[in-house]
């Protein structure tokens, strides 16, 4: 008995479809090296690459406890994931490095914090952000101290406006 060409083609059409490419992390990943591969290409950069991030945090020096700190504010959210420091044990001043949009970027710049002799280091999750920090303190003179640690760190590759004091908004008060 021989199946109809109309039922086979449909069906394989189908099955096409359905097992077709999904997006996950590791081709987000892929597709941002790829990215980034280019960047390097274009600008001779072979670092990192040159990537203005949208509605970054604007740092202002602010005087605290007797110390100035390059002192921004935003709200942070309590999430439960991976790697993402908990809302509860986020402190008032936070020596921030880096923002990322995607986590898995967060997670390598945290791996490479802490292999790096920052056991410290978190992620904090904002709307539409992961900013990842070296440590988190309640004193403002521990976090001028870890700022001036990270300015020192030759081995941190950072770009401007980082490295800056992140501030929850919920303890700006």
């Amino acid at each position: 008995m021989k199946t109809p060409l109309r039922i086979i083609i449909p069906a394989a059409t189908a099955l096409l479809l359905l097992s077709g490419c999904k997006t996950t992390e590791a081709n987000y990943k892929a597709a941002y090296e790829t990215a980034a591969a280019h960047q390097r290409e274009r600008t001779g950069n072979i670092d990192t690459p040159e990537l203005t991030p949208r509605g970054a945090l604007t740092p202002t020096p602010t005087a605290v406890d007797g110390v100035t700190l390059p002192l921004a504010t935003t709200w942070i959210t309590s999430v439960k994931e991976q790697d993402v420091a908990p809302y509860s044990s986020v402190k008032k001043y936070n020596v921030t490095v880096a923002r990322f949009r995607q986590i898995f970027n967060a997670r390598q710049m945290l791996s490479r914090l802490k292999a790096d002799g920052y056991p410290d280091a978190l992620v904090i999750k904002t709307a539409d952000a992961y900013f990842v920090a070296t440590e988190s303190t309640s004193k403002a003179d521990s976090a001028y101290i870890g700022l001036e640690k990270v300015k020192a760190d030759s081995t941190l590759s950072l770009r401007s406006p980082y490295p800056f004091i992140l501030r929850p908004g919920h303890l700006a008060r």
